[in-house]
C-alpha cells in the first residue's frame, strides 16, 4: 500500500520527475569558456541545466577527485580560464 503512494508522489513532484541533466550535455558550450574571465565563465555555468556545482581552482590548488556529473571544474591562470571539463 505504502508503494503506490511513493511512486505517485515521485511521479507528480516536479523536482523529481524532471530528468536530471549532466554536465557532458554542454561539452561544447562549456570548452567555449575558455578563456573567458571568472565572472563570465561563472554567469554562463550558471544557466546551463544540469550544471549545479562550478568549482573554478587555481592552478595549483587542491581538488578531490570524485567525480560528480553535475559539477564543471575549471583551472584559471591570471583571471582567465585555462582548461574546464566535467567532473
Amino acid at each position: 500500500m505504502i508503494r503506490p503512494i511513493v511512486a505517485a508522489l515521485l511521479l507528480t513532484t516536479p523536482a523529481l520527475a524532471q530528468p536530471r541533466g549532466r554536465c557532458t550535455d554542454h561539452r561544447e558550450a562549456i570548452a567555449a569558456l575558455t578563456g573567458k574571465t571568472e565572472d563570465e565563465a561563472r554567469a554562463a555555468l550558471a544557466t546551463l541545466p544540469g550544471v549545479r556545482n562550478i568549482r573554478l581552482l587555481g592552478p595549483n590548488d587542491a581538488a578531490t577527485m570524485d567525480i560528480r556529473e553535475d559539477r564543471v571544474t575549471g583551472i584559471l591562470c591570471d583571471g582567465r580560464v585555462v582548461r574546464v571539463d566535467c567532473g
